[in-house]
């Protein structure tokens, strides 16, 4: 019976309701996907392109729009910073009070649990013999508040703390970004260089093929020697071994390419170049060492691990700061979950704790944070270092690529020059067959070297701009 004017809660109804609350989440298991599952579901997606629809003609740029799109390490660094984003997210949950709700049910013969649930329960009555209690039940439906700061601001280092992770996150972005064009355009570049080899290959076996057919001519008609025939099938022969090496590394180098966009090994890659400057270039070190520091993720990246370091160090020492806790309790007690307001209960309180002796575990924690903050400071002299010499040694390496290009132009027409006239008198029985090949060989190989220097002047321009930090411009260009 309730006194007139109490009001009742519906607690079993609540009890029930919490109960079904926490057991259904159980029944998720059921969505659960199997191993065999996850071996056929990957095994599905391996065979999913079978006939993959046509890119049409590759460029430069459409090759980076496609790296971008379907790059697995960029796609990953995106989650990393969406993780980051989430862990700023329970840093700064410290600044908030927990509150909880719940319902207990107890069964006991404890003659100080009986002593306490009854005073809770509001029923208590002098006389009887507590010794002597019978087994009973009491059913607790609560609500908790609790709030906990530490005077020394370790809530607040946490926090910077997260969002300099959050900040490291976003430039690991950056750095990926410029690795990944950078390395786009190398293997694009690269499988470039080799589809010309195969032009150039093509047309050794050609001309091979030609002065052995003529070769071949004059034997019969006494005006060349056996030899020269056969030195002749032996140097085709090796020059078709040439091309078949040089079409297997074409699809090498464009298989390595599709690895980099993300792309399924069955897609077709058909390749053209066009010409294009995403960026320019600062003539001098002296100019582009500064635009180095303004532009590389790795600086702002340890620059962000040494202040996190500053921070671990103050966080470390307000261990030794107090610790001030705000706590409340409003609940209700009652056998068979009948709750009225009437017969409420509720704590609040305040505790505050210091901490005298913890065996010299947060003297070592500082002793830690100053290591890892001294090795933080090195590690950007170190950065700072590595970058000033990439950027001489990109440099280095372009002005070599551009004097390759010029000399090697060069040996290529005086080469061209001299096959002309050693294939003339060879065919006027003036020059040896050694001679002829000596001569073929050396314009095939100094085809070979300038093509190779001039993708190396590109790819040189393209590792100056990733020294400098300037790839991600070629966005805007794409």
């Amino acid at each position: 019976m309730y006194r007139k004017g109490e009001r009742k809660l519906n607690g079993k109804k609540f009890f029930i309701s919490l109960f079904l609350l926490f057991l259904f989440p159980g029944c998720t298991s059921h969505y659960l996907v199997s191993p065999s599952q996850k071996i056929n579901l990957a095994h599905s997606i391996a065979l999913s392109v079978k006939k993959p629809p046509s890119l049409g003609k590759l460029d430069i740029a459409k090759v980076l729009r496609l790296g971008l799109k379907g790059n697995l390490d960029y796609q990953m660094i995106h989650t990393r910073v969406t993780q980051a984003g989430a862990l700023v997210k329970q840093a700064d949950s410290a600044f908030f009070p927990k509150i909880n709700i719940g319902v207990r049910y107890i069964h006991a013969d404890s003659p100080l649990t009986y002593f306490s649930t009854t005073l809770d329960q509001h029923k208590f009555k002098f006389g009887g013999n507590f010794n002597q209690t019978s087994d009973f039940g009491s059913g607790r439906g609560f609500v908790t508040i609790g709030y906990g700061l530490n005077l020394g601001g370790s809530q607040v280092f946490q926090s910077l703390m997260a969002k300099l992770e959050r900040a490291i996150a976003r430039k690991e972005r950056e750095k990926i970004l410029n690795t990944l064009i950078t390395s786009l355009i190398e293997a694009y570049y690269n499988a470039l260089a080799a589809k010309k080899a195969i032009h150039i290959a093509e047309e050794a076996v050609k001309t091979l093929k030609s002065q052995l057919s003529e070769t071949k001519v004059r034997f019969k008609g006494g005006s060349a020697l056996k030899s020269d025939v056969l030195a002749l099938e032996v140097r085709l022969a090796a020059a078709k071994e040439n091309l078949i090496k040089s079409r297997n590394r074409y699809e090498l180098l464009k298989n390595a390419l599709a690895i980099l966009m993300g792309l399924n090994p069955n897609y077709k890659l058909d390749l053209e170049e066009k010409p294009w400057e995403p960026f320019k270039l600062p003539k001098s070190y002296e100019k582009g060492i500064r635009i180095a520091l303004q532009n590389r993720a790795e600086i702002k990246i340890m620059e962000n691990r040494y202040l996190q370091a500053r921070y671990n160090q103050r966080l470390a020492q307000s261990r030794y700061f107090p610790n001030l806790q705000f706590f409340g309790n409003y609940y209700f007690e009652d056998r068979d979950f009948k709750y009225t307001l009437k017969r409420d209960n509720w704590i609040l309180g305040v505790e505050l704790s210091m901490p005298l002796f913890d065996g010299l575990y947060t003297y070592g924690k500082i002793k830690e944070a100053i290591a890892k903050k001294k090795e933080a400071r090195l590690g950007y002299k170190k950065t700072l270092l590595g970058i000033q010499h990439e950027v001489k040694a990109a440099y280095l390496n372009l002005n070599e690529a551009e004097n390759r290009v010029k000399v090697l132009k060069l040996a290529v027409k005086q080469g061209e020059e001299n096959f002309r006239l050693v294939k003339k008198q060879f065919e006027g029985g003036a020059a040896t067959i050694t001679k002829y090949l000596d001569a073929e060989f050396a314009l095939n190989s100094t085809k070979f070297q300038l093509l190779q220097a001039q993708y190396d002047l590109k790819k040189a321009k393209a590792k100056l701009g990733h020294a400098l930090g300037l790839c991600q411009r070629c966005i805007q260009k794409i």
